[in-house]
């Protein structure tokens, strides 16, 4: 039989009757779910009932990729055209039609298995997933302020109880393990053998595991009111409310009335409602300006297999930690025994677990002055104290002693790039990277470059190497500061000046949190140490409008430094925050909070003014993932931006 044509879908009839669908939407790097597709995968279900095979299996012709959610871009532009609801039950009742067909089917799942994905594959027989690191599944939806369907989410409680309704709730991915566990999955299969797997299901068609025993239960409107009201107390435990994630709540208070058997419309209409919040509009964003940031990486174009890094204070040690982690081979080095000695007894004292074994086999720690090991490495990351003359002397001598083709890189964000690369004879071959500390919990990184002397095809294969290890790079014109490091201590010297003011620090920190700001402006200040406080507030003064407080000064001279010294705005006791005095204060919150984050835009706009990065939204993107600045208030321009609508 002749098999039609599709654009974004391959079908093809073996000899033994099987209907293979494969999914490949063209002109996207993952498959999303679109009006084009929508029509493809209405016209197919129609051929298949046409055609009467023995089977139907289900893959994506994407290597490591199922299929993501619905295209982001098309949900705003039907949300304009009041388009939402429409589009939404029409899926719904695709995916009805599939689970509802009588003949066996399977779904292959490889890769990203997320959002209306899930309910994609939700809508066959058998799942089978690659048994692969890179493959997983989830509602991530809740992250970006909607929900799945109830009739996606009623799907997965049949098969995994109430593990479902709380993976939905979180937005959290589950392994392939997790998710056979749950019974998201009736098996997992290596990846060469997933279409043998899938004719056996086809063939012998393996009975099904009964129902969890919690999704009969929550057919009881009382035993759904019991867990929404243990779920919403888990919610806030995470700090999380209507405003920070609206899609949780929604979707929890709609589970909660509607049940087992939802009206397909209520469901569609309460997501409609979400896309016209404030908050869902701001993550929907941010996540689109996070995913353009990542499509600046290619891959390909260069990996590291030996990293080099000098320098083996925190930031070095995080960094050498860090790469290890990601499969590199690291090598460190500094002028200091004890602080790489250090180092060595950290990695000693770690538990024996697979993880950490791989971590202490990829670290090799460098004593000698010799340069054998930095010859060999593929990228060298200087990562020394912020002097001019010494990095200036360091980098000469890189340039002799590594390879051609090796990448190098200063951790600074203070010094000029300009004035580093000045004693070098081609200095089109140095770049900035910013890392972010803990490295674990920021996903950005500031890639700085010399305009007009940074070569194109050397930033680009930084921008490779942070692909590799899995961070987020945001192009940045060299100027000292780049704009995360300027706007997050507009936001520090801001709270210094307002206590300075009398504002008590406790206040002050507490309206940055219930802004949604992960650490105050003056336990930040403590954490990174007033004295770096100060050394970068000084070098800001000069290339901004922010002001070095006296507060900060006076701090220091009485001996306070911070955490590290026990003592600076707040107390420490074995590197623990003592419990500071209440303090009363009847001034404005919400006028607090202004003036911090309206600080922090200030100095953004003139970062946008002179240049160092191109777009608005980008710079909020970039403020969000390196500081953890609230994500639903969409960053700090576009927060001030609204104040003024």
């Amino acid at each position: 039989m002749r098999m039609k044509t599709y654009q974004h879908l391959h079908t093809s009839i073996d000899e033994q009757r099987i209907f293979w669908l494969a999914v490949n939407v063209r002109n996207k790097t993952l498959n999303l779910l679109t009006l084009e597709l929508l029509d493809e995968l209405e016209q197919v279900y129609q051929q298949i009932i046409a055609t009467e095979p023995t089977g139907l299996v289900v893959y994506s012709s994407k290597p490591y990729h199922f299929m993501a959610g619905i295209d982001l871009a098309l949900l705003q532009k039907l949300n304009q055209n009041k388009q939402t609801v429409a589009f939404i039950q029409r899926a719904q009742q695709l995916f009805q039609k599939f689970k509802a067909l009588t003949i066996p089917s399977v779904v292959l799942i490889t890769g990203n298995c997320l959002a209306a994905g899930l309910e994609f594959a939700l809508s066959f027989q058998y799942r089978i997933a690659a048994d692969s690191p890179e493959t997983v599944l989830g509602f991530t939806e809740t992250k970006l302020g909607l929900h799945p369907t109830l009739y996606g989410l009623n799907q997965a409680i049949q098969l995994g109880g109430i593990n479902a309704l709380k993976m939905a709730l979180t937005g959290d991915i589950s392994s392939p393990t997790t998710a056979l566990r749950h019974g998201l999955v009736n098996a997992l299969s290596p990846l060469d053998r997933l279409k043998t797997a899938a004719r056996h299901y086809i063939q012998q068609q393996p009975a099904h595991a009964k129902p969890a025993l919690s999704a009969k239960l929550l057919n009881l409107d009382l035993v759904r009111t019991v867990f929404a009201i243990h779920f919403r107390q888990r919610l806030r435990s995470r700090q999380w409310t209507e405003l920070t994630h609206p899609g949780s709540y929604s979707l929890l208070q709609l589970w909660q009335k509607e049940g087992q058997h939802p009206d397909a419309a209520k469901a569609a209409e309460a997501i409609q409602t979400l896309i016209q919040t404030d908050s869902t509009q701001n993550l929907i964003r941010l996540f689109l300006k996070r995913k353009q940031l990542r499509q600046l990486s290619d891959k390909s174009l260069f990996q590291a297999h030996h990293v080099h890094i000098i320098g083996a204070g925190v930031i070095g040690c995080e960094i050498a930690h860090y790469c290890a982690q990601h499969n590199i081979k690291v090598s460190l080095q500094d002028k200091q025994a004890k602080v790489l000695e250090q180092f060595v007894n950290h990695l000693q004292q770690l538990p024996d677990t697979p993880a950490h074994r791989l971590l202490k086999a990829n670290i090799h720690i460098q004593t000698e002055p010799q340069d054998a090991l930095l010859r060999q490495a593929d990228l060298i990351i200087e990562a020394i104290p912020d002097k001019l003359a010494d990095k200036q002397e360091l980098f000469a001598h890189l340039e002799e002693q590594a390879k051609p083709t090796c990448l190098l890189l200063s951790a600074t964000s203070c010094l000029p790039l300009e004035k580093i690369a000045a004693v070098m004879l081609n200095p089109q071959r140095l770049v900035g990277m910013h890392f972010f500390y803990p490295l674990q919990h920021s996903e950005l990184l500031e890639i700085g470059h010399i305009p007009g002397t940074t070569h194109p095809q050397i930033l680009q294969q930084a921008y490779a190497f942070a692909a590799q290890i899995k961070k987020v790079a945001l192009p940045v014109e060299n100027s000292p500061g780049y704009i995360v490091n300027r706007i997050l201590f507009a936001y520090i010297l801001q709270g210094i000046h307002l206590h300075q003011q009398q504002v008590p620090h406790t206040v002050l920190d507490k309206a940055a949190r219930d802004f949604g700001i992960p650490l105050g402006p003056l336990e930040l200040a403590d954490a990174i140490g007033l004295d770096y406080c100060r050394q970068v507030g000084e070098l800001l003064t000069k290339t901004s409008q922010l002001q070095l407080p006296e507060l900060l000064i006076n701090t220091l001279n009485s001996g306070k430094f911070g955490k590290k010294s026990g003592s600076g705005f707040y107390r420490y006791r074995n590197g623990r925050m003592l419990k500071p005095e209440r303090a009363v204060w009847e001034g404005s919150i919400a006028a607090l909070q202004e003036k911090l984050v309206g600080q922090m835009a200030e100095e953004a706009a003139l970062c946008l003014e002179q240049g160092i990065v191109e777009e608005a939204d980008l710079l909020d993107a970039a403020v969000v993932l390196a500081t953890g600045f609230a994500p639903f208030r969409g960053g700090p321009l576009h927060f001030t931006r609204s104040l003024k609508k």
